[in-house]
Order: C-alpha cells, then structure tokens, then sequence
C-alpha cells in the first residue's frame, strides 16, 4: 500500500493569480455557487421560530444544495416555497412501517 501512495505526486501551485476563481460546479444538472451543501439537519424550530425555512432560504441565496431532513420542523412543500430556486434533497429515513416513510 505504500508502495502506491509513492506514486502520487502533488504539485505545489505557488504564486499563481487566484484572484478570479470559479468555484461553481454542477450536481444533477444544476449549477451551484460551490460543493458545499447544507447537511440534514432536524428540528430546526427548537433553536429559531422559522425553522428550516431560514436555512433553506440562505442556501437559496447562496446558491447551494440544502438537504432537509426526516425529522424536519417543517413540511418539504413549506420548504420548496420558502427556496423555490434553490437545488433541494430530501434525507429519508426508510422505517419499519413503511406507510410512514410514503406520507413523508
């Protein structure tokens, strides 16, 4: 396994202009500001009255994934109209009653 890593070489990119960077790319065919997205999260209604509604609105305005969570204060439909141009994922949890997982 050593042997492997020896291969790889890195090369360092010193004094280079990085004063325009693009940091975009595209996931699913929509272009986003970065590869970041916001992680599934739930409950956010505990820690502030608009919940997931915030969090997805701020990813909406940077232009970044926002990943809702199972246990979401608020529903996916609220969630789309609060970020209706943002790149939006669903985490689903799949449970033994699976009627539940179909109504989320």
């Amino acid at each position: 396994k050593f042997q492997e890593a020896t291969r790889i070489r890195l090369r360092p990119r010193m004094l280079s202009d990085v004063s325009i960077i693009d940091t975009s790319t595209t996931v699913l065919g929509m272009e986003i500001a970065f590869p970041i997205g916001i992680a599934p999260t739930g409950l956010h209604c505990l820690a502030w009255p608009d919940g997931e509604l915030s969090t997805a609105r701020a990813s909406d305005a940077m232009n970044i994934c926002y990943i809702a969570s199972t246990y979401a204060t608020s529903s996916v439909e609220e969630i789309a109209a609060a970020a209706p141009n943002g790149l939006r994922w669903f985490q689903l949890y799949i449970f033994h009653n699976r009627k539940l997982s179909e109504q989320l």
